[in-house]
């Protein structure tokens, strides 16, 4: 019964993807048991850049990680989708670049 729901939320994997290896990640899916407890245990920086506008992994996923991870840089591309770092690949890699550079000052000081 998994794996038609995998199936269902992924037609087309199934041109690319085994049925076995299918049912295996919904088996994977079924199992896990998350990780939102620990997330509180991070302790080096962390940037989170995704798009407004993503139906794959929404904004408001992002949102919860950047309130329980410790000290976390939350971005926000407006109109970005799931792929937003290819469909703004400079203002990505600026917010990329932004965030390495003031990790590695601060860090130095």
């Amino acid at each position: 019964q998994n794996m038609f729901h995998v199936l269902e939320l992924f037609s087309g994997f199934t041109e690319t993807s085994s049925p076995e290896n299918i049912q295996k990640q919904a088996d994977a899916m079924d199992s896990w048991t998350g990780a939102a407890d620990r997330l509180g245990q991070i302790t080096c920086p962390t940037l989170l850049i995704t798009g407004t506008e993503d139906v794959l992994t929404p904004p408001q996923n992002s949102q919860m990680l950047h309130e329980r991870i410790p000290e976390s840089r939350l971005e926000l591309i407006e109109n970005g989708g799931h792929g937003v770092m290819y469909q703004y690949p400079e203002l990505f890699s600026d917010l990329v670049l932004d965030f390495l550079l003031e990790d590695d000052s601060t860090s130095s000081s």
